[in-house]
Formats: C-alpha cells, structure tokens, sequence
C-alpha cells in the first residue's frame, strides 16, 4: 500500500509539473497603441523681416523714378514651414512715407508702389502671385490660399516690389535724409 501511494503521488507530482510546464510555454499577445497629433502651424525658418535698398527715389526731374530702377534690390525671399495641407496667403503695404509735415501744391512725401508674394506649392502648381498696391486710401489686404501644401524647400515665399509711383505723376518728392522714405510690407502664412 504504501507502495502504491507513493506511486500514485509520484505520478500526480509529476502531472503536475508537466502541466506546469505546459502552461508555461503557452504564449499570449498584448497590444499597445501610441497615439500622437501633429497641430495646423507655420513658422518661418531664419529672420522673419528683411530689408529692400531702393536708394535714390527721385529722377533729375525730381519726379519719383519709374519701377524703383535705382534699387539695390527688388526681390526677398524667406524660407517658412507649414504644417497645414492648404495653408492661407495675406499680403497688404504701407506707402514709403516722408513725414515731414506738409507739402506744397505739386510735391510729395509719398510713393506708393506694387508687391508681389509668390509662393511655392509642393505640387509644382504655384498659386497666382497674390499682389498689392499702396494707395492714398489702402485697400483690404491681399488674400489666397496655396492650393496644397507648402513646398519643403528653402526661399519658398518671394517677395518683390514695382511699378513706383506717385498720386500724380508730375509731384515732385521732397529731399529727405537717407533713407527717409519709409514704406511697411507685411506678409502672412496662416494654417488652415
């Protein structure tokens, strides 16, 4: 008998460490989701204003000269990132101002001109070229969208100034000290 018992528990103990065993190496499988976002922003990369040398304003005449001709440059670019798939175009302008308190029937302390923002889509498919032009009355700022998302590019927002002019073409502008003739072009990129 006690043969048997012993047997008999030999034989449980071991059924029972074989179960064991055989539990251990079932396998189960768990899941972990890792959730993020990613918010509508826009920042431009490097300085977020820049400066157009236009230098002498005014012909022999003392009329203002055609198209800023005298100009070190007409033409800035800025590199901006975009989140946003269709992000949205603002562009208005300040006419170069001289104050200096009033004029005299035919001179002026104002010129007023074009800009222009082109954008750069990442499709290739570039918006039209969002224009303003300054006026004694400004009108509402320039407005569009890109169309698609901003190009992932250096220098993809240009913009350029033209077509100097004053309210009557025969004004003649006041001397000014360098650089007198002060005018505000302000862009913006906006998510959607």
């Amino acid at each position: 008998m006690k043969k048997t018992t012993i047997l008999a528990t030999s034989a449980l103990l071991l059924a029972g460490i074989g179960g064991a065993a055989s539990a251990a190496t079932d396998s189960v499988t768990g899941t972990v989701t890792v959730n993020g976002s990613v918010a509508a922003k826009c920042a431009i990369t490097g300085s977020p204003s820049a400066t157009l040398e236009v230098n002498e304003l005014s012909q022999a005449s003392g009329t203002v000269v055609p198209d800023f001709n005298n100009a070190t440059s007409t033409t800035v670019s800025f590199t901006v990132v975009c989140t946003s798939p269709n992000p949205g175009l603002s562009l208005s302008a300040t006419p170069m101002n001289y104050a200096a308190g009033t004029t005299e029937t035919g001179w002026t302390h104002t010129v007023h001109y074009t800009s222009t923002l082109q954008a750069q889509a990442a499709s290739g498919t570039n918006p039209a070229p969002l224009t303003y032009t300054t006026a004694d009355a400004l009108p509402a700022a320039s407005t569009e969208s890109v169309g698609g998302p901003l190009a992932n590019a250096s220098n993809n927002i240009t913009i350029s100034i033209s077509n100097s002019h004053t309210t009557n073409a025969t004004d003649l502008l006041e001397a000014s000290p360098t650089d007198g003739y002060t005018g505000t072009i302000t862009f913006t990129v906006s998510p959607s």
